[in-house]
């Protein structure tokens, strides 16, 4: 006898397994919530840092290849923020020794040593002296140099976990069905097997 699976079965199992994917997706969503708040935060500090020391000692012009290698550190470290938050999902996701887990954390650490190189102080502020309130321009510079680097990191990390943050509120109000009945099993009219008038 051909056994059909009651529609409320199915109906069951999609609600609970939409349920269960809206609270997967909610926790990611309020993990990266908090990332993206913390940088709306830290970036709000940085400038105002940066504002007080402008006002303060005057607009001060990095030299151009300064303000360059500023830019390519915060564009390496806001890569690494984004990688890092995934790997915090992916790991509420998955088991902590999955191959994928153990390939992203390989690629933060890459990330992380290309950071640590950037980080080098450059050689024409290495030989600067100590900052004073009594420095010239040439020697503020010093002081400028990690207010600068902290707000081009701080725009760089708003830039490539916003995306993460509005993807991951699409994907908390979506609720996508795990089983779709393509056929519906009917009882046949009579049977195809075994053919009972060949042995007759």
């Amino acid at each position: 006898m051909l056994r059909t699976w009651p529609t409320s079965l199915f109906v069951y199992w999609n609600e609970t397994n939409s349920e269960l994917q809206v609270q997967n997706a909610r926790a990611n969503r309020l993990f990266i919530e908090t990332r993206y708040k913390k940088n709306i935060a830290d970036l709000k500090g940085s400038e105002d840092s940066l504002k007080a020391f402008q006002q303060k000692f005057g607009v001060i012009a990095l030299p151009e290849q300064l303000q360059a290698s500023i830019k390519a550190m915060a564009e390496i470290y806001g890569k690494m923020e984004v990688q890092d938050v995934e790997l915090s999902v992916l790991r509420q996701t998955v088991a902590k020794d999955h191959p994928s887990v153990k390939a992203a954390e390989i690629e933060l650490g890459a990330m992380r040593d290309r950071f640590r190189e950037s980080t080098q102080a450059p050689k024409e502020l290495r030989a600067t002296p100590r900052f004073s309130y009594r420095s010239n321009r040439p020697q503020a510079r010093y002081r400028l140099h990690p207010l600068y680097r902290d707000v081009e990191i701080q725009y760089k990390i708003l830039q490539f976990v916003t995306p993460l943050y509005e993807q991951a509120k699409v994907e908390e109000q979506r609720a996508t069905p795990s089983v779709i009945v393509l056929d519906s099993a009917l009882v046949p009219e009579r049977k195809a097997k075994p053919k009972v008038s060949l042995y007759g």
